[in-house]
Order: structure tokens, then C-alpha cells, then sequence
């Protein structure tokens, strides 16, 4: 037998019987893949206050979704931090494509030269 809680679950606590310790740490990993051990770890919080307007509140109530603005804003915050980092790799693409231009056209001349005219 194995004791265990999740915090998702509150304070609920899950009684594992299994006939051997393999098997309980068995089902304890098929929980743990369910609920993914990453997502596990990264919901664990840091509780901070920020100041924002009043119109933006009611901006944030309207779109909640069910969720609390904690979790719509978080939300919006990594989307906001994955287009940042979409953003530097698109700069630095350009900037790798920039260098190699002339090198580029070159290749590109070359291999219109090798097409038929029609």
C-alpha cells in the first residue's frame, strides 16, 4: 500500500494497493504521465501583484473563459514571450540571408541558366 497527493487535487489523498512496490510506482507514473510531470512542475506558482488599469480588468473579465485572470494572463504572457522568440529567430534568419545574398543570387542565376526556354 501507498500514500501519495496530488496538489492539483487539493488536499484529496490517493491509497494505492497493489500486490508489489513495482506496481504501485507503476500507477503512480501512469498518473504522473496523465497529468505530464512537466506540466507538474511548471505549475508550481510564484505569487506576485502587479498594477493595471481599470479598463484593462474589465478588458481581461470579458475574455476569462472560465479561467481566473491569473491563468489569462499568464496565458497571454507566454504567448507574448513565444512571439518575442519567434521575432530574435526571424532577425537573426534575416540577417544569416543578408550575408549569404550574394552568394544566393549567384546560385540562383546559375540555375536559371540551366532552364529551357519555352
Amino acid at each position: 500500500m501507498l500514500d501519495f497527493s496530488l496538489p492539483e487535487f487539493g488536499k484529496s489523498r490517493f491509497r494505492i494497493i497493489a500486490s508489489n512496490q513495482s506496481k504501485s510506482r507503476n500507477l503512480i507514473f501512469s498518473l504522473f504521465d496523465k497529468y505530464s510531470l512537466l506540466e507538474y512542475i511548471s505549475s508550481m506558482k510564484v505569487k506576485t501583484s502587479i498594477t493595471l488599469s481599470e479598463e484593462l480588468i474589465k478588458a481581461i473579465d470579458q475574455r476569462l473563459d472560465h479561467k481566473t485572470r491569473s491563468e489569462f494572463i499568464e496565458r497571454v504572457l507566454w504567448s507574448f514571450i513565444a512571439q518575442i522568440a519567434r521575432n530574435e529567430q526571424d532577425r537573426r534568419d534575416l540577417e544569416i540571408i543578408n550575408e549569404q545574398a550574394d552568394q544566393l543570387n549567384e546560385e540562383a542565376i546559375d540555375v536559371l541558366d540551366y532552364q529551357v526556354n519555352l
